[in-house]
């Protein structure tokens, strides 16, 4: 700032930050995902080309399997932990390049690990953390879904729009999974039953089954009653529900079949006893 001497006078405010500076320390060291500090090392062109290590956390010692004092200061082209593939670098060195951020997956020794890269300059911020359960987990469901013999989908929650369908449902319904994938929810209903499966849609938790029998159309132009029991899902990163079918068809004409037989001679196919009953009682009524 300007003074009456008639020079620039700088003012510098000092102030002690330890206990705040050891919190944000012991919430790094603490917490379980590792958190890493690369600095990017440049060529004469200015180009960079190679990473140090310059701080990290004891999870991320944990995590890439090298002791907390060897990881330090090491050079990823040195080799020595999974980050140091070329196929990492690449990724790590188009973060700086671009000086943006991004989330990738390696494998190594039966573990998924997810990274996620944020640059800042030449300094980049890694943080690592084990998804191999996540994964597996992943993995289970994609197999139950895949081989299920009951059609089953996975509807995104906010537009209808379906994310995945699995082979029985492909089957059944006959549309090609192109087409499924193509579709919402309304393309499948009956014109006189929208609005209801609108309404229901609106009035779903985290997990519904079906309170009446409802009507699908197939690719043939076909319809089928079904009942319909469903659960939200996180799916691809998006809130979805995982659907079940049962086709119900068959029964309702059987038991349509059994109540016509009922009221009706087994001979003469004429309306029997018990149907004059039945309207005489509510003729009455």
């Amino acid at each position: 700032t300007a003074s009456r001497w008639g020079h620039t006078l700088i003012g510098v405010y000092v102030n002690e930050r330890a206990p705040q500076y050891n919190l944000l320390d012991a919430i790094f060291s603490a917490t379980d995902e590792g958190v890493l500090s690369l600095a990017a090392i440049r060529d004469g062109e200015g180009r960079p080309f190679d990473f140090q290590i310059v701080h990290h956390n004891a999870g991320a010692a944990r995590l890439l399997k090298v002791a907390a004092e060897a990881l330090l200061w090491q050079r990823l082209s040195a080799k020595g932990n999974i980050l140091c593939s070329g196929d990492v670098i690449e990724r790590l060195l188009d973060v700086v390049n671009k000086g943006n951020g991004g989330q990738f997956e390696i494998d190594s020794d039966e573990r998924s690990l997810q990274l996620g890269a944020t640059a800042f300059g030449d300094i980049l911020a890694l943080t690592v953390s084990d998804v191999t359960a996540l994964k597996r987990r992943e993995a289970s469901f994609r197999l139950l879904f895949d081989n299920n013999p009951m059609p089953m989908w996975v509807f995104d929650a906010a537009t209808a729009r379906f994310l995945s369908v699995n082979d029985a449902a492909v089957q059944h319904y006959g549309y090609a999974r192109e087409e499924f994938l193509a579709m919402t929810l309304d393309q499948i209903w009956p014109e006189d039953e929208r609005i209801s499966h609108r309404e229901a849609l609106v009035n779903i938790g985290d997990s519904y089954q079906s309170s009446r029998n409802w009507r699908h159309i197939r690719a043939d132009g076909s319809e089928i009653h079904v009942l319909t029991y469903g659960r939200r899902v996180a799916f691809d990163g998006r809130d979805g529900y995982l659907v079940a079918i049962a086709d119900i068809t068959e029964r309702r004409k059987a038991e349509a079949r059994i109540a016509y037989m009922a009221h009706h001679d087994g001979l003469t196919d004429l309306p029997n006893r018990e149907f004059y009953q039945e309207r005489l009682r509510q003729a009455l009524v």
